[in-house]
């Protein structure tokens, strides 16, 4: 009986969301006031005409399957004319919230508390605030995550320590070395780069700031590098906001195609002493693929010049992270391959030659 009531009913209220965009793009004041007379009218019809239980289940569905997905669709589908378009969606989400948990409330559904719903306020909110306070907050949360990360895909060693310098803070690092990367390459093991940058970049005090990369080091596990680095930015520490930090990124080159991403690092600013330098040993981590500031960020490139910078640079580490297991499993994979052959063979690699059940470097 509900199944058969939802098709019937699914529809007018779907309808009635095509209304209220219409009047959106009409510059109408009075959209969700409109949206939600036309929601109590057909409330009002489908209670007068079921039992309370039966209206119970329809206002879940209609939450559920029209209300959410309907406000998901329109934070995808931004029309360019409207001014303050994100605001306006927002204030009137949190009206018809507010309308379909009173009605719910009484029947001990608390909306608010639903996964969805805080999932789609977030992202509504990020959407409304300074660009610049996203993109920190965006770095806040990635440190957050990867700090909780146990990965095994090797970790980075670097020096770093902060200066002043006139009206200038430098941030200058030295990239020791890399160890137990997993492997990489069918013939070989990892040919290793690492990048270096300060984020966010797209912002007022790291515009002008680029990603520096040393040079490969081929067929090595435990690559070594010594390459120093120097990053510059015109304001003191405690102006900045939170997220800023220092970013690493480990990369195999590859000749004929793409490089491949191993991990990253991510080093508060705030974590790096002044004047003398520090050694620091972090494990290479993956970047979250389910970050929400992300998601609000990627919304608005189309519309912000640094939105989509940002979201071009980031896209190449996410899109190569495939779902957080690439490395991990293209490294046990090869590792595998690697073991076999040498099995079959009775031969090992030159990498291989060197390395002890440990791992440590044998004569």
């Amino acid at each position: 009986m509900v199944k058969m009531c939802e098709s019937l009913v699914e529809p007018k209220f779907v309808a009635a969301f095509i209304v209220f965009i219409r009047l959106l793009n009409s510059r109408e004041k009075d959209a969700v006031d409109e949206l939600l007379k036309m929601l109590e009218e057909d409330l009002n019809k489908i209670m007068s005409n079921t039992d309370k239980d039966l209206f119970e289940g329809f206002l879940k569905v209609i939450w559920e399957r029209v209300v959410l997905p309907q406000f998901h669709r329109h934070i995808d589908t931004k029309p360019i004319k409207i001014k303050n378009y994100y605001d306006i969606l927002q204030e009137s989400f949190r009206e018809v919230s507010g309308f379909f948990e009173a009605e719910m409330l009484v029947r001990g559904h608390i909306i608010t508390q639903n996964q969805e719903y805080k999932k789609l306020l977030f992202i509504l909110e990020n959407l409304t605030i300074p660009l610049e306070e996203l993109l920190f907050r965006y770095f806040v949360e990635e440190m957050v995550q990867q700090a909780q990360q146990d990965t095994d895909l090797g970790f980075l060693n670097f020096t770093a320590f902060l200066t002043q310098q006139n009206d200038k803070t430098l941030v200058r690092v030295t990239v020791i070395s890399c160890s137990g990367l997993p492997l990489m390459d069918t013939i070989g093991t990892c040919d290793a780069l690492v990048k270096a940058t300060l984020q966010p970049r797209h912002t007022t005090h790291f515009s002008h700031i680029k990603i520096l990369k040393t040079k490969p080091v081929y067929n090595d596990l435990d690559p070594v590098f010594n390459h120093e680095f120097t990053f510059s930015f015109y304001c003191d520490l405690d102006e900045l906001q939170d997220g800023a930090c220092l970013h690493f990124t480990v990369w195999d080159k590859d000749k004929f195609s793409k490089d491949d991403f191993i991990g990253e690092v991510l080093l508060s600013l705030t974590d790096i002493p002044y004047d003398n330098p520090h050694e620091f040993k972090k494990p290479l981590v993956l970047p979250d693929l389910n970050n929400l500031s992300y998601d609000a960020i990627r919304h608005r490139g189309p519309y912000e010049k640094s939105a989509e910078k940002f979201v071009k640079d980031r896209s190449a580490v996410l899109n190569d992270s495939d779902g957080g297991d690439y490395v991990r499993k293209r490294g046990s994979a090869l590792q595998m391959f690697q073991e076999l052959t040498e099995r079959l063979t009775g031969a090992s690699s030159p990498a291989n030659a060197r390395r002890g059940a440990n791992g440590v470097v044998e004569n």
